[in-house]
This record gives C-alpha cells, structure tokens and sequence, in this order.
C-alpha cells in the first residue's frame, strides 16, 4: 500500500502507528531507507534488513538485532567501518550473555589479532551489549589496551553517556581505575580528583577508591583532608569505612557508630562509654580468636598480640587509633587512662 512517494523510513513512521518495540520484529525491511531515523528502543529481531540503506541513523545497545540478516546493510558496514570481523561478532547478537563473554575472551587471546582489531571488537561489544555485566568485562577489556591518557578521556565521556545508567558508568569507570592505579598512580588520581568534584554520587566512588589505591601516608592525609572539608557526610563516611578495611578488621570496629549502625565522621566524639564498648568488642574477638584451634587466619590476634592486662590493651587500641590519624582520620576523645588490670570480656 503507496500512500506516499516517499518510501524512508522516517515518512512510514510518521504514517502508520507501529510499535517499535514490536511491529519490526521478523519484517521484511530489504532495502529500506533508515535516513535520519532514531532506531534507539526498536526491536529487529529476526528481521530481514539486507541491502537497507542510511545516513545520519541512529542506533545503540537498545536496537535489538538479535538473528537479523544484516548483509549489505549500512549496520554491517559500520561494523566493519569500526574494523570488526562480522563473522565473528554476528553470533553474538541475540546471544546469551555468558556466550558474549566467552567469545569476547577468546578474541582477546587470538595472536592472529592485532590490538586494533581486539580493540574494535571489545568496544562494539560495550556499545551494544544489552547487559551490563557485558559491558563491564568489554570495558575492562578495552582498558588493558588504552592507553590511560586515551582511557581517561574515554570515562569522562562516558559520564555523558545517557544510554547507560550513572551508576553502572561510574562503579565500571572506578573498577578499571582501580586496576590501572599501580602502573599510573598519578593519571588515576588527577581522574578520581576529577570525579570527587563532579556530584554527590561520583564523590561516593571516587572517595573509597582513593581510600584503597593511595599508598604513601602523607598523600593520604592530604586527600583526607580535603575530602574532610566537602559538603557531603556520605562520601566522608565512605571514605572513612574504606580506608578501615584497608587497614584491618580492628580498625573497621574502631571507626563504628554503634549506636547510629553507622560510620563515625571526621572530628567525630568518642566517649568514655564509646571507647569501653569498643575495649569489651575487642577483647571478645581475641579471645574467641584465642579459644579457635584452626589454622585460619586470627587478624585481631596479629593486630593485638594477647595483651595480660587492660591498660596494655588500651594502649594497642589507642595505636591504632593514631595509625588512623597518620591516614588523616581523626576523632576527638575523653582522655583514656589505662588501668593495669586484666582484660575484661
């Protein structure tokens, strides 16, 4: 039925009432002119898209190609433009999620690949990639071949990307930093600087992956430091809580707010009752660490030794808490005085 001389795509839409999320699956759309037309959220499955034509079309992770016949389609040659072998990423559209993982892996393991081509495949794969666990092994694939001048730019552009959630952009961005941290300390930290300053959430992840990266003390302080002086008591917190665990399960108790079930702020008070709940939680773990005959690992044991009297214990907690002060994190406290006195549970 012609009700029109104009046979694109865009005047059919703009003429019928299709459902893209259904009308297009299994259609017979050879030679179709797609020119100008936004193909974000349509469902192609198992349509016959051979010898379709367009310019300016566009289409990402949401056009659902699954088991289309692409061949001579303007979508096969802006595969093959981006240097992928269509042969070998056709089989992965439609394909369970495992599936694209495994050829993935197996791409990047072929020595007959140059890093160019490993790198398209990587890439297609983390534009069009309907899972975001997918996404993220491409992404931590398409590091290992960046540069990281070239992989930092490529985050911050990613921040924008509005295809794919913030939060799964910047937990994958934090997760591929903290794996390039050790060999480009600096670049990293500039970048996580960056993200400290762009919003609430990305000062969350950028806050706990300084706390698990940053090796030299004074760089800690100093970052500790500015971090204490934002406007945001949840990334302060975060930081604290990650630095903690860094450092041992001994210092993770030493920076909890039993009463709130939270974590204790920068210049947070520490009472005289506070510390004593600590000293008696303490105490409990050592000695259930001391009671267990297993050769399983007693970390409150290495932390502490096997203080005889309260104030030897009081002593070793106070050292840790300076150890927290070294970092930058610091609380204000009653003055503690030891008493010689065995241990209480």
């Amino acid at each position: 039925m012609a009700l029109t001389d104009d046979a694109s795509f865009s005047n059919l839409l703009r003429i019928t009432g299709f459902d893209p999320r259904s009308d297009f699956a299994d259609a017979d759309l050879r030679g179709m002119d797609f020119t100008d037309a936004d193909l974000r959220g349509f469902n192609f499955s198992g349509a016959d898209l051979r010898g379709s034509i367009g310019e300016n079309v566009t289409w990402d992770s949401t056009t659902i190609l699954d088991n289309a016949a692409l061949d001579g389609s303007f979508f096969a040659r802006q595969e093959a433009a981006m240097g992928i072998d269509v042969e070998t990423y056709q089989p992965l559209r439609g394909a369970h999620w495992t599936h694209q993982i495994i050829i993935l892996e197996r791409e990047l393991r072929r020595d007959d690949l140059d890093q160019t081509r490993k790198m398209a495949t990587a890439s297609v794969l983390y534009s069009m990639a309907r899972d975001s666990f997918v996404r993220r092994n491409a992404l931590r694939a398409m590091s290992r071949l960046m540069t990281i001048d070239d992989l930092i730019v490529f985050l911050k552009m990613q921040l924008y990307n509005e295809k794919i959630s913030r939060i799964e952009v910047l937990g994958s961005a934090v997760q591929v930093i903290d794996d390039r941290y050790r060999r480009a300390p600096s670049k990293c930290l500039s970048f996580l600087v960056y993200l400290l300053n762009k919003d609430h959430v990305a000062a969350i992840y950028a806050a706990t992956s300084i706390a698990r990266n940053v090796t030299r003390r004074e760089d800690m302080a100093r970052l500790a430091h500015y971090i204490k002086l934002k406007n945001d008591q949840v990334a302060r917190r975060a930081f604290i809580a990650e630095l903690a665990a860094r450092l041992g399960p001994v210092h993770v108790m030493l920076v909890q707010d039993r009463v709130a079930n939270d974590v204790l702020d920068f210049n947070a008070f520490i009472s005289d009752a506070h510390f004593a709940t600590i000293l008696k939680a303490v105490n409990r773990q050592v000695r259930i660490e001391a009671l267990d005959q297993t050769k399983g690992a007693k970390p409150f044991t290495s932390a502490l030794g096997y203080p005889s009297t309260e104030a030897a214990m009081v002593n070793r907690i106070l050292e840790l808490y300076r150890d927290l002060e070294r970092n930058g994190v610091v609380f204000s406290h009653e003055t503690v005085v030891p008493v010689d006195r065995p241990p209480r549970d």
